[in-house]
């Protein structure tokens, strides 16, 4: 699992992908909250 995705020149946290596979990825897209 990589630290960080990048989305064109975006860079997302690993704490922001909540699924991923070998050819995508889902993100949430505001920051998550952390209890």
């Amino acid at each position: 699992e990589p630290e960080v995705y990048r989305f064109g020149e975006i860079i997302i946290d690993k704490r922001q992908v909540f699924f991923s596979t070998n050819l995508s990825f889902a993100l949430v897209n505001i920051r998550p909250v952390v209890p």
